[in-house]
């Protein structure tokens, strides 16, 4: 095991014993280094221990320097010495990624805040750098004899890195093979560089740029003529019915939502254009706190309407397709699940595991009347059991375990 020094290398001390049940991550980019150890293991069972091991304080000082974290993890037999390595980026996957910083102040400023915006990573996945490990990134080592990849003990530094990363997001990049000094010195040098460019830029007379050319701008279109609005407008599934008219103010709104969603082109989110009539008329109704619309919607289309505005309030279209769909997730994803789930109840004791029901894509706690559903969309939709029907019961999550013990934490583990 290498035991090589680097000046850049930064020690934390160890951490405190953590409330039992809690999350071990609480941001998206912990609970990705969480994600990329568990997508990697072939056996549940160390991961289990190393959580117990983490979440008991028995993770010293963990030193963290370019391509290596290391600590000594204590059990019954001893100390051992666990370490887990991740490649540094190169010279050039510095650059680009730096290149992608320096441009949005916004990043630089989050970042210094102990922040990592999920728009940095997005902006280095465009740059062709990868920041975050996926699976088989995280090479674990340890001086115990266990053969398991990760063993226990290395598998307990992961976790406790996850809570160091929560803390400050240059841990990360110091993995990569930055130290925050340094970072902000490139990208102060960047800036410095963008800033002369754009004087350079600015010190152009307006008459040499006149001189050059510039074509005439064309003609503006015609105004448009008045047009002529209904006296009675309608929107599917809202007619106007014996001489009610549709609220005008409602129709404006939504207008407005579709118009921002087509302007914006968010990522992953439906756009209403795309929606058929059962699904937009959801949305609407969805987006206004009005029993008469649910009732209205219920007259007019088959099926638990209520549960459907509530799917669409908790997780939009994604919501309403985990309400309405079933399928059969990828294998690998459904054993993380589990791993995670059983996790999430306590912290891995056998007498204390739930009895997980797996049907597809929806994964229920027998006794307990509480259920996961896996979107399509990647995300774990919570439910709660009442009146003997299946109702969406909060926001989404990336994490099962997270959307897991937000159901639990209303009654608590039995």
């Amino acid at each position: 095991m290498s035991t090589e020094y680097d000046e850049r290398a930064k020690s934390f001390p160890p951490k405190p014993a953590y409330k039992k049940g809690k999350r071990f991550a609480q941001s998206w980019w912990g609970n990705a280094w969480i994600k990329a150890m568990v997508d990697t293991a072939l056996d549940p069972v160390p991961l289990k221990k190393g959580r117990r091991y983490a979440a008991a304080g028995h993770v010293g000082t963990v030193t963290v320097s370019p391509g290596r974290a290391a600590a000594t993890v204590l059990d019954g037999d001893g100390p051992q010495e666990a370490v887990v390595l991740l490649d540094q980026l190169s010279e050039d996957e510095w650059g680009r990624f730096l290149e992608k910083v320096a441009v949005k102040a916004g990043h630089t400023a989050d970042l210094l805040e102990r922040k990592m915006p999920q728009e940095v990573a997005e902006d280095a996945e465009q740059a062709d750098v990868r920041l975050l490990p996926g699976v088989g990134d995280l090479d674990p080592e340890c001086t115990c004899l266990d053969f398991e990849l990760p063993c226990k003990h290395a598998a307990a530094l992961s976790y406790q890195l996850a809570r160091l990363l929560d803390e400050d997001p240059f841990v990360l990049l110091l993995l990569r093979g930055r130290s925050e000094d340094e970072l902000v010195e490139e990208i102060r040098q960047l800036n410095a560089a963008e800033g002369e460019r754009a004087e350079a830029d600015e010190s152009v007379p307006a008459e040499d740029v006149f001189a050059a050319g510039v074509p005439a701008l064309p003609a503006p279109p015609p105004r448009p003529e008045a047009v002529a609005v209904e006296a009675s407008p309608s929107y599917p599934g809202f007619e106007v019915q014996g001489g009610e008219p549709v609220r005008l103010d409602w129709l404006v709104f939504d207008a407005s939502v579709r118009a921002s969603e087509i302007v914006t082109a968010r990522g992953g989110t439906a756009s209403a254009c795309d929606l058929d009539e059962w699904h937009d008329a959801v949305r609407m109704v969805a987006a206004h706190e009005d029993p008469a619309l649910v009732k209205r919607l219920g007259e007019r289309f088959p099926g638990d309407v209520a549960a459907a505005v509530s799917a669409w309030r908790y997780g939009g279209a994604g919501g309403l397709d985990a309400l309405e769909v079933s399928w059969t997730p990828d294998r690998r994803e459904a054993a993380r699940a589990r791993t995670e789930m059983e996790q999430a109840w306590g912290d891995g004791d056998s007498e204390e595991q739930p009895d997980i029901q797996v049907w597809r894509n929806r994964w229920t706690v027998k006794h307990r009347g509480v259920q996961l559903r896996y979107g399509r969309d990647l995300r774990w939709y919570p439910y709660r059991k009442e009146g003997g029907t299946w109702c969406p019961a909060g926001t989404p999550d990336t994490d099962p375990a997270a959307a897991l013990v937000e159901l639990l934490a209303e009654d608590g583990p039995e």
